[in-house]
């Protein structure tokens, strides 16, 4: 790994030690079929929230609406967004979200958004 690799990786690291926190991610365990085992499958992942402004555009048969919707993310790690998997789920803030995707920011393997939607019940 290169000088310049190493220092962005440290500015990550410095980033997140001092703007975010440790998320607990959690999904049921299930065994081969498919069936919950009753055990329950956890990762800790430091990171920090934050939200981007996504819009949905409507048809022009619709009358041209356009709704503006948040996305919600975790910024965290590459090396620690590698044990999350699709559609563990963690609280934030009282709200429950499910995990709906990871995305490697660059493609430098460096630092990953977690992306996230919110579980409606």
């Amino acid at each position: 790994m290169d000088h310049s690799a190493q220092l962005e990786i440290y500015k990550i690291n410095q980033f997140i030690k001092r703007w975010g926190k440790v998320y607990t991610f959690t999904k049921p365990g299930e065994n081969k079929f498919g069936e919950p085992t009753g055990v329950v499958e956890s990762v800790n992942i430091p990171g920090v929230y934050h939200e981007d402004n996504g819009y949905i555009n409507q048809t022009i048969s619709d009358a041209g609406t356009v709704i503006s919707k948040f996305n919600t993310q975790i910024f965290c790690r590459t090396k620690d967004a590698q044990k999350v998997k699709h559609d563990m789920s963690v609280i934030i803030d009282g709200e429950e979200y499910r995990v709906t995707g990871v995305r490697d920011l660059e493609k430098l393997k460096l630092a990953c958004d977690i992306s996230l939607e919110v579980v409606l019940k």
